[in-house]
């Protein structure tokens, strides 16, 4: 289920990968978030500003920084 019960909640869509950047001809990024919005209307379109590696390591720093805090605080 993309939604909850009654089909009004949003979900994200993150959208990465190299082909879904503009180029002098076509956006298919554009093109693709058009389509998804289309179909799921409830769709939140999240277009990361730094490569998945990048995010990935801050989401693991994030996490053994809660863990740091949490282990002093014990």
């Amino acid at each position: 289920m993309l939604t909850t019960a009654d089909g009004k909640g949003s979900f994200p869509v993150v959208m990465v990968g190299g082909v879904l950047g503009a180029n002098k001809k076509w956006n298919i990024g554009n093109e693709v978030t058009n389509s998804i919005l289309k179909t799921y209307p409830a769709a939140c379109i999240i277009r990361p500003k730094v490569e998945p590696a990048v995010g990935a390591a801050l989401l693991a720093l994030n996490f053994l920084m809660k863990e740091t805090v949490a282990n002093d605080h014990s």
